[in-house]
């Protein structure tokens, strides 16, 4: 069996057709053309190039920028964020929903204009980095001349003007190429089509005031360079009529929001790379705005027809006419095989995996029958000194100085170098299960029924903010969610040795431990392995396969499946020295922090609101002579 020859999902549907779904959500995403430097004025496209690697990513509502050095360590380079207008402040919050600034500190558009130019991190200089600015919740009419179209007007034009300082400093101090896009309700049509130019603009199909730039760049429509439409939408109707001026431009991807399960995205690149070959102008590839993470989008990615240098991955159902339980994974003695080995009721079997190019995605996985005898399993020991710490254990895996303990609910991490004194175990999220494995100096930890930190709900909900998320076992565990913790020993170690009282919950917001979810099923055996880029390793997981039937809000992998399944992927990694940062001991988990703020905190917040609003509009009124493009500190009122 190889990845090349599968079954393909009977849980697959095609493209659905706009005409079925007549509400969509105002969603917005984009993805850039891949350009140098942005110009003072719009042009087409030199790149006659052929298209590259056809799966790319844009991360969705990244409104936490407190996330953003892991996001990029993990190699992200376009990121969405929403900028949100509100009636009673003079910031831009960035909040998928209506924040609430008087709740919680959100990130502002200066802020996001300060990373970029004030000690950005090195894995960004040098680099093309793209924004998406989805503006929310504008006035109903922005061009009807109004108080507060005026407003909104002159709050876009100041961040216009500070961004123009920022790009060029981000450029000139740190190499960074930082490309801006209108979307949401900045697109510009009407008395907006010739407003904050060079800045170009996503085009989506529901949008009546641009439909005629689907195939059109005159007038206003040259501003609308990159297709962003719904997975809802009618994409074979559009294939069919070479997605029309979108598809002959090479140098900018076709974008697509915002699939999360895995049948959808394996069927819209089968779908995508079928009309390619047949001829089809694509663009350069195919891009997803997504909500999950970057490695959960390459596992699912891998069950499509990518090939060669296209594969994000691997991901191969094993067995699924006998089923199949507990799968052990190890490395081989030979490079790029791998000894697997998983159970029946009645019986006890072998394969080897082997990678035809070990460093990479590239080639070919094939797995062939082997004898159990030659399997030869790791030893995992608990020393016994730390299981006397816990009434229950479930699961636990030591590897190197570390020992990794759940009790059903909780994982816990130990430092065990004297194994006779182990550290105080420190709770590091949640799960049911764990496993482990190094390579050379990086420890990947692998959990079961964690907390997804980046979902839908999680990436665009005003509260809690991502990085703010606390979790609760009996409200936030993630049923047959697998998530992984990549880091080097040193920094496992030092984040073990934080004062007493900190809080040791690693999530995807830790820079120095990269954490995300990746699959979904259960029991998860890992074994890393080098890649050709020394930047990165790579991982091989085999696991039971997801059992539940209904959609996980996670990110939903194939359903119906029984079996053993193993996935390949890729993991950054970075020798960053681990640096303690603030956590707020006193924000509340996810489920006290929505029943808080909508029973006390919420209507106190609204009466402050409408309180502010009543002393905002009396202020604004006495300074009514004032220019809207002349306004000070003082006439700022922010909640």
């Amino acid at each position: 069996v190889t990845q090349q020859h599968k079954e393909r999902d009977p849980h697959s549907v095609h493209s659905p057709n706009l005409s079925q779904h007549p509400t969509l959500p105002a969603h917005c995403h984009f993805f850039p053309r891949n350009r140098p430097q942005q110009t003072t004025q719009h042009s087409t496209p030199q790149s006659l190039s052929p298209p590259g690697a056809m799966a790319e990513y844009q991360l969705h509502s990244t409104d936490d920028h407190r996330e953003w050095n892991a996001f990029f360590k993990k190699g992200a380079t376009s990121l969405k964020i929403d900028p949100h207008f509100l009636d009673t402040s003079d910031t831009f919050w960035l909040s998928h929903d209506r924040p609430y600034p008087t709740l919680y500190q959100y990130t502002s558009l200066d802020d996001v204009l300060t990373y970029f130019t004030t000690s950005p991190p090195s894995i960004i200089h040098n680099k093309a980095i793209d924004i998406a600015l989805c503006f929310k919740s504008a006035p109903s009419n922005l061009c009807g001349g109004g108080y507060e179209a005026k407003r909104w007007f002159s709050m876009v034009d100041d961040f216009f003007a500070k961004a123009e300082t920022a790009v060029e400093t981000a450029k000139n101090s740190y190499g960074i190429t930082l490309n801006f896009v209108l979307d949401g309700d900045g697109k510009p049509w009407e008395c907006k089509a010739d407003k904050w130019l060079p800045w170009d603009s996503v085009w989506i199909n529901t949008d009546e005031q641009s439909a005629a730039c689907f195939d059109s760049d005159e007038s206003f429509c040259s501003r609308f360079t990159i297709l962003n439409d719904p997975a809802a939408a009618d994409w074979v109707g559009m294939a069919s009529s070479g997605y029309g001026k979108f598809g002959p431009d090479l140098s900018t991807p076709l974008q697509l929001w915002e699939p999360d399960s895995q049948s959808d995205i394996t069927t819209f690149i089968d779908n995508y790379l079928s009309g390619r070959d047949a001829g089809v102008p694509s663009g350069s590839s195919l891009a997803f705005a997504i909500n999950i993470d970057s490695a959960m989008f390459d596992v699912f990615s891998s069950r499509s027809n990518l090939s060669g240098d296209e594969r994000r991955g691997y991901d191969v159902v094993v067995e699924s006419s006998i089923g199949g339980k507990t799968p052990t994974l190890v490395p081989s003695e030979t490079p790029g095989e791998f000894d697997l080995t998983y159970h029946t009721d009645t019986a006890t079997y072998a394969k080897t995996i082997s990678l035809s190019n070990p460093g990479s995605f590239s080639g070919t996985l094939t797995l062939t029958d082997s004898p159990t005898s030659t399997h030869l399993l790791p030893p995992h020991v608990l020393p016994p000194a730390l299981q006397a710490k816990f009434d229950n254990v479930t699961s636990f895996s030591t590897s190197n100085s570390l020992s990794f303990v759940s009790d059903g609910e909780k994982v816990y991490a130990s430092n065990v170098s004297d194994p006779a004194n182990p550290t105080e175990p420190k709770v590091i999220g949640l799960g049911s299960f764990v496993s482990t494995s190094q390579l050379d100096d990086q420890l990947l930890l692998m959990t079961e029924g964690n907390h997804c930190y980046n979902s839908h709900k999680h990436n665009t909900r005003s509260f809690p903010l991502v990085c703010d998320t606390k979790t609760n076992p009996a409200t936030d565990m993630c049923e047959e969610i697998l998530d992984y913790s990549l880091a080097s020993v040193a920094n496992w170690q030092n984040w073990l040795e934080q004062a007493e009282d900190s809080d040791f919950t690693i999530t995807s917001c830790n820079e120095y431990i990269l954490h995300g979810s990746w699959g979904g099923g259960s029991k998860p055996s890992p074994a890393l392995f080098p890649m050709d880029s020394s930047s990165k390793v790579g991982v091989m997981v085999a696991y039971e396969s997801y059992k539940n039937a209904e959609e996980s809000p996670c990110g939903t992998p194939v359903i119906g499946v029984d079996g053993i399944v193993v996935s390949s992927f890729s993991l950054a990694t970075h020798t960053d020295t681990y640096q303690t940062f603030a956590v707020d001991p006193s924000v509340p988990s996810e489920s006290e922090g929505d029943a808080r703020v909508f029973s006390i905190i919420l209507p106190v917040a609204l009466v402050a609101s409408a309180i502010a609003f009543f002393v905002h509009r009396r202020s604004r009124r006495r300074a009514s002579s004032r220019s809207f493009n002349a306004l000070s500190d003082d006439d700022a009122l922010v909640i």
